[in-house]
């Protein structure tokens, strides 16, 4: 516990550069200079790629559309089926009278 109590003390006794506070200031503010003009430049160009996707999507939208044909007519024939003799519907219709 001594060691590190001296070693506290030690630290505290050392003066530190009386320009420190300058240059950390003036670094602070050259970061700040570089943070003002850098998101326009980035804003212009994620909004240049994102035009430039919409564009791509909508082209390959439409050249998959043109590239599609569709010419053979439909098969209904599993569609037209006579079921009447594998569902009763004679239990449904009959008359209750009768």
């Amino acid at each position: 516990m001594e060691k590190i109590n001296k070693y506290i003390k030690e630290e505290k006794a050392m003066s530190p550069s009386p320009f420190l506070g300058s240059r950390i200031l003036a670094q602070i503010e050259n970061l700040e200079a570089e943070q003002i003009r850098t998101p326009g430049e980035v804003k212009l160009w994620q909004s240049m790629a994102v035009a430039v996707g919409i564009a791509i999507v909508a082209t390959l939208g439409i050249t998959i559309g043109n590239t599609y044909k569709h010419h053979s007519t439909p098969d209904y024939s599993g569609l037209i089926v006579n079921d009447d003799y594998i569902e009763q519907f004679s239990i449904y219709t009959a008359d209750e009278n009768k």
